[in-house]
């Protein structure tokens, strides 16, 4: 038999063990969520991870905001006993349009098995709502909800798990599902007669989204009829809709289904341009909206012609040749300041600020503009350290202080123009060394033009 000061000693271990397993299933169970909200990229918009999944963002729950590129995580957040959490979106900028995003979306997780990164679009949501509205919810469950929405969608397995900004196929399944919620939720508004407030303006859009599920579950969704989604609004809000208004509608999601088509069997497009592309398609939905707002039934909506399209999203002010497709590509906007320098300049451009500095050394031309550098950079949010490092092409000189390197941010663009052309050339440069030699410039470019 085990002496008492030999069994006092397995027991004391035994209690070490067993803490360190429960200390290590806690952190086990929290959580860590990277995710990305599409429609376009939505920036701006606030995100909550509702544990509890009864839809509302309680104040214990964890929030955050997406990026400029939809892009938004939750660190470490402890589940305690959910199975199931909701990932909720609300509001926000489609960058692609530059509009004011003004639906709630969703995307379920099982706590047990998170994937490293996850989505947020308009098929996640549909998704979730058959979900969250089953008596019964499980793993299997989830999966199925899933499963059915990419059946009826005619979709592979796992494809709401693909970005629809970098998959044509998803891309345009997404705006086939955002021009039929739009217009039926215009004809349902004109309907009621009467100012709609946000709040239940998302319980029409909800109710749109649960009628849409029943086409999806029956496998009719690309022979889609209208009418029916039409009839359980009618229902559902005890209004009676004006038949030239669903008939105006539905002729024209024919048509606008039809511009779908051509546009996505074309070999010119790619993933680069769909940001553009999502543009010319609101064109042509907002015109239908606007011809039902007004009752003008007879209007004509002009469906999106194949070549005037792709000569309008494939517009650049940047020379193409051996560059990549970059978005931010000398871009001023909201992330980005810029400033610029002529040869005629008797010293550097600077922004003493931010710490960088910019001379041109293009050779003299009676044309200003063809002797003018430009750089775009964002803020620097480190305290500058007073030691500067140059780097010189044959056409600039640019300084930047040292700090830049630490800096979360450290990517510029330095613009210059062309001789003869119209078009310029972007570079993009990463301030990542003090060592001027270890710094290389990439040649990138961005579409540009007015899509109107």
């Amino acid at each position: 038999m085990l002496r008492y000061s030999a069994k006092v000693a397995i027991a004391g271990i035994l209690v070490i063990f067993l803490s360190a397993c429960e200390n290590s299933k806690f952190v086990r169970e929290n959580l860590s969520i990277n995710g990305t909200a599409v429609d376009g990229y939505i920036a701006g918009a606030a995100v909550c991870l509702d544990l509890d999944s009864n839809g509302i963002c309680s104040a214990a729950e964890a929030k955050t905001t997406t990026a400029i590129d939809g892009k938004f995580s939750f660190s470490n957040v402890e589940k305690g006993a959910n199975e199931f959490g909701t990932v909720i979106l609300r509001g926000g900028t489609d960058t692609a349009t530059n509009k004011e995003f003004g639906e709630v979306l969703k995307n379920v997780i099982d706590t047990k098995n998170v994937h490293s990164a996850i989505l947020i679009t308009p098929l996640t949501d549909l998704a979730a709502i058959n979900f969250l509205d089953l008596t019964v919810k499980n793993s299997t469950k989830l999966n199925d909800s899933r499963e059915m929405i990419e059946s009826g969608l005619s979709l592979s397995q796992t494809d709401l798990d693909k970005d629809p900004m970098q998959d044509i196929k998803m891309f345009f399944t997404v705006q086939d599902l955002q021009y039929i919620k739009k217009i039926v939720q215009n004809v349902t508004i004109t309907s009621l007669a009467q100012d709609i407030n946000a709040t239940q303006k998302q319980e029409i859009d909800y109710r749109i989204k649960k009628a849409l599920l029943t086409p999806i579950e029956e496998k009719k969704w690309e022979a889609l009829n209208l009418y029916f989604v039409f009839a359980a609004m009618e229902v559902e809000f005890n209004i009676i809709m004006d038949d030239d208004a669903k008939k105006f509608a539905a002729k024209n999601l024919n048509q606008f289904r039809d511009s779908l088509k051509v546009l996505s069997a074309d070999s010119r497009l790619t993933v680069n341009m769909l940001s553009r592309l999502q543009v010319l398609l609101e064109i042509q939905r907002d015109a239908s909206i606007t011809a039902i707002n007004s009752k003008d039934y007879n209007a004509t909506i002009t469906p999106i012609d194949l070549n005037t399209t792709f000569d309008k999203i494939e517009q650049t002010d940047f020379n193409t040749t051996d560059a990549i497709y970059d978005p931010e590509a000398c871009l001023d906007g909201s992330a980005y300041s810029v400033i610029e320098n002529i040869i005629f300049s008797p010293e550097a451009t600077a922004d003493t600020i931010n710490g960088v500095y910019i001379k041109s050394s293009i050779g003299f031309s009676v044309n200003t503009e063809k002797t003018k550098v430009k750089l775009f950079y964002p803020d620097l949010t480190l305290e500058k350290t007073g030691k500067r490092t140059t780097f010189a092409s044959n056409k600039y000189y640019l300084e930047f202080d040292q700090a830049w390197v630490s800096n979360t941010n450290n990517k510029v663009y330095i613009q210059t123009p062309i001789e003869n052309s119209k078009l310029y050339q972007c570079f993009k440069l990463e301030l990542s060394s003090i060592i001027s030699n270890e710094l290389k410039t990439t040649k990138v470019f961005r579409y540009s033009g007015s899509l109107l």
